[in-house]
C-alpha cells in the first residue's frame, strides 16, 4: 500500500492560480501522488478571511482560524513542512513552530543565488522607501480593486507580526527575544541586506550549486543539501531547446508588451505605472505600422485596472493575464518590458526577440537576459524618445546564438530534467527515516 503523507505549504496564493511559487508545487505534488498517498495542506494567508474547505486530496485552511503557528501545526499534524526560501514572516512563524514540534522543514529555492543574492544592492534611504510605500498602500498584491482599503497593506503586515509574536510566545521563546527578531528583521529590510533563504530549514532544494558554499558557511550540513533542478521549468524545457528566428516584416509589426508588477511589489506607486504606460504607448502609436497587444502578471496584477486606464487613454488593446506566456509568443514579432521577471527567461529561452526597458531601479536581471543581449535577442532602451529606433535595431540585428547562451539554456533546462521526481524521492525517503 502506498504511505500516506500529510504536507503541509503556507502560500499567499490559492494553489488553482498561476504563479511560479504554485506551479512548482504542484508539479512537484503531481509526481508525489503517483509514489505515495499525499495529503496536500494549503494554508492560505491574505488580508481578507475564507473558508477553509477540502477538495479530494488537497485541503485549503484559512489562517485565520488560528492565532498561531503552533496551534495551527499541532491541528493539522503534517508530516512535513514545505517552504519556499524567500523570508517572509509567516513562513518564518511556521519553520519557528515546526523547529519546535521536530516537524522537518524542506525548503525549496526557486532562483539561483545570483538572481536572489544575498544583499539587495538599494541605498537605506531607498529601502526606506520602498518600505513605507508597501506599508501605506491600499491594496496587497494580490488582491482585486474593490478590496482597496485605507492603510491595507500596512495593517495585513501588522496582523503577520502579531501571528509571528504568538508563534514565538508558544514556542517559549519570551517576549523580549521577539520583539528583538522583529526589529531586526526591519533592520535588515532597510540595509537592503534581505537574506533569502531560511537556515531553520532542515533540508535545502537547489535549482544548481550557487548556493552551496553560503549554506556551509551559515553552517547547514552538507548532506542536507540537495541540488534537484528547477521543477518550475519542467514542462517548458522542450519547448525551449528548438530555436527558431522570425523574418521581420516592415509593413506591420505586432508587438506584445509583457508586464512586471512593480506597482503591486512596492517598487513603483500607481502614478508611476500610468506615467509608464501611457508614454509606452503614446511612443508606439507614433508608428502606424505598429500592432500590440501586453500580458500582464497572471497573479499579481489586476486586469480591471488595466481595463480602467486603456479607457482613461481612449486605446482598445487586447490584454491577456491567464494565458501561459510560451503559448503567445508566436503570435508576436517582437515583445517590449520592464523590470526583472521569470517571463524575461522564457521570451529569450524561445528566441523571441525583445526590446528591454532600463528603469534604473537597481533591480538584478532575470536568468538569460545578459547573454540575450549578447545575442542579439535582447535590445536595451533607456528612454521612450529612442524606443522606436530601439524597435527596428532590434528587429533588424541577426542572432547570433553563443556557446554560453547554449551552456546557460542548458544549466537552466536540462534535457534530462527530473527535478519534481527528486524531490518527491527525497521528501518519501526523509519523512520515513
Amino acid at each position: 500500500a502506498l504511505q500516506i503523507l500529510k504536507i503541509l505549504i503556507p502560500s499567499y496564493i490559492f494553489p488553482n492560480v498561476k504563479h511560479i511559487r504554485t506551479q512548482i508545487m504542484n508539479n512537484i505534488f503531481s509526481v508525489l501522488n503517483n509514489k505515495s498517498n499525499s495529503k496536500i495542506v494549503w494554508v492560505i494567508f491574505q488580508a481578507d478571511k475564507f473558508t477553509s474547505k477540502k477538495i479530494e486530496n488537497t485541503s485549503l485552511v484559512d489562517i485565520h482560524d488560528f492565532n498561531d503557528a503552533v496551534s495551527l501545526l499541532k491541528n493539522i499534524k503534517p508530516d512535513c513542512l514545505f517552504i519556499t526560501s524567500t523570508p517572509d514572516n509567516i513562513q518564518y512563524s511556521f519553520s519557528v513552530a515546526a523547529k519546535y514540534l521536530q516537524i522537518p522543514i524542506f525548503s525549496i529555492y526557486i532562483y539561483s543565488e545570483s538572481i536572489i543574492g544575498i544583499r539587495d544592492n538599494r541605498s537605506i534611504y531607498e529601502s526606506a522607501k520602498l518600505m513605507s510605500r508597501k506599508f501605506f498602500s491600499n491594496k496587497t498584491s494580490t488582491d482585486t480593486m474593490n478590496q482597496k482599503q485605507f492603510l491595507r497593506r500596512g495593517r495585513f503586515y501588522m496582523y503577520k507580526n502579531r501571528f509571528l509574536i504568538n508563534t514565538l510566545r508558544k514556542s517559549k521563546i519570551n517576549i523580549f527575544k521577539s520583539l528583538i527578531f522583529i526589529i531586526k528583521d526591519i533592520l535588515v529590510n532597510l540595509s537592503g541586506k534581505s537574506k533569502n533563504y531560511n537556515h531553520l530549514a532542515d533540508y535545502h532544494l537547489l535549482p544548481d550549486e550557487s548556493w552551496i558554499s553560503h549554506l556551509i558557511q551559515i553552517g547547514i550540513d552538507k548532506k542536507n543539501i540537495f541540488i534537484t533542478g528547477n521543477p518550475y521549468w519542467e514542462n517548458l524545457y522542450k519547448k525551449f531547446n528548438s530555436i527558431s528566428s522570425k523574418k521581420y516584416n516592415k509593413d506591420s509589426i505586432n508587438l506584445l508588451i509583457v508586464t512586471d508588477s512593480l506597482l503591486e511589489h512596492g517598487y513603483w506607486s500607481e502614478k508611476q505605472r500610468t506615467k509608464f504606460i501611457n508614454n509606452l504607448i503614446t511612443s508606439l502609436q507614433k508608428n502606424p505600422k505598429i500592432k500590440f497587444s501586453i500580458k500582464i502578471h497572471p497573479s499579481s496584477e489586476n486586469k480591471q485596472s488595466y481595463i480602467q486606464l486603456f479607457k482613461k487613454l481612449n486605446y482598445q488593446v487586447q490584454i491577456f493575464q491567464t494565458e501561459l506566456l510560451t503559448e503567445l509568443l508566436d503570435n508576436f514579432d517582437l515583445i517590449i518590458s520592464y523590470g526583472s521577471s521569470t517571463a524575461h527567461t522564457e521570451i529569450i529561452a524561445n528566441n523571441i526577440k525583445m526590446v528591454l526597458f532600463d528603469l534604473k531601479l537597481n533591480l538584478k536581471d532575470a536568468p538569460l537576459v545578459k547573454e540575450g543581449i549578447m545575442c542579439n535577442l535582447v535590445t536595451m532602451c533607456e528612454s521612450f524618445e529612442e524606443l522606436l529606433v530601439k524597435i527596428h535595431e532590434c528587429l533588424k540585428n541577426e542572432i547570433s546564438i553563443s556557446s554560453d547562451f547554449t551552456m546557460e539554456c542548458k544549466k537552466l533546462f536540462p534535457a534530462d530534467e527530473k527535478a519534481s521526481e527528486q524531490i518527491a524521492d527525497i521528501l518519501i525517503k526523509k519523512i520515513n527515516k
